[in-house]
């Protein structure tokens, strides 16, 4: 796949079908390749055209020193755009490319006429933030942790209980994480600190402009379903969807449910609450 180089650093894409542009902003750990075995396609056999990109720090993507922000992230997909001579996109965005995709909509109020965010937040609450700084400590600290411990905790952070408590369900999610998951590098920790210091944005979200689409999860412990409906509230060209039974990686669980209704959204279809 090509590189291409925005805001001092060599970013990895690819742009699949034609169509309209739709851009998609992964989650952390979750870049090109999630994109391409759920959703990029089917978008592609709908008529749009997806552009897919690793973000700083996700290799083959540049990693540079960390720490990261969300505007280093933000600015990033901003060049991106403008690199590529995107006029107007589509963009979706999820968990930590929800931040940068809202974010990129405030920014390029010109160029992005459709949002979709995935589990997203303009608020921390209590329990969330002191799990970003103290995960964020041990980053700092370079404390060292066993990998199937962290891989263990990040399963009880990331699905509902019967998910964990299903052996066949949790053994073959433990060893996706432990064979795909860079606990240590120093690009993970640059995009951890990118979501730890965001907070208290509500107010700045209330000015996007674009007609939005939120989706959570019901069952998410990280990013607690009426943390995303706050910022659905407060965007005045918004709708709201939370699916059931889904924990934070929803987008994987409940893969078909999310791909339809942001293609429903992007095709103007009405949502079913």
């Amino acid at each position: 796949m090509p590189k291409i180089r925005v805001n001092n650093i060599g970013l990895e894409y690819v742009i699949k079908g034609e169509g309209i542009p739709i851009i998609c902003i992964g989650a952390l750990d979750l870049g090109i390749d999630t994109w391409l075995r759920f959703y990029s396609p089917r978008f592609n056999k709908n008529n749009f055209r997806t552009i897919l990109y690793n973000p700083r720090g996700m290799p083959p993507s540049d990693i540079p020193e960390p720490p990261y922000s969300i505007d280093d992230l933000t600015e990033d997909v901003n060049q991106l755009i403008d690199a590529l001579k995107i006029e107007s996109c589509y963009v979706i965005g999820t968990s930590l490319g929800a931040l940068v995709a809202q974010e990129l909509t405030i920014k390029r109020p010109d160029a992005v006429k459709k949002l979709c965010l995935v589990w997203t937040f303009g608020r921390k609450t209590v329990w969330f933030r002191a799990l970003c700084e103290g995960e964020l400590e041990i980053y700092k600290k370079k404390l060292k942790f066993p990998r199937l411990y962290i891989a263990a905790m990040d399963m009880l952070q990331c699905f509902p209980l019967d998910y964990i408590q299903d052996d066949e369900k949790c053994s073959k999610t433990l060893d996706s994480f432990l064979k795909h998951i860079d606990y240590a590098s120093k690009g993970r920790y640059g995009l951890f600190s990118a979501t730890t210091e965001y907070d208290n944005r509500l107010d700045t979200l209330s000015g996007i402009k674009a007609k939005s689409l939120v989706i959570a999860f019901e069952k998410d412990v990280l990013t607690p379903y009426k943390l995303s409906k706050e910022v659905a509230d407060v965007i005045p060209n918004s709708e709201f969807y939370c699916i059931k039974d889904a924990g934070h990686l929803g987008i994987f669980t409940h893969a078909e449910e999310v791909f339809r209704l942001a293609l429903d959204f992007f095709l103007d279809h009405e949502i079913e609450q």
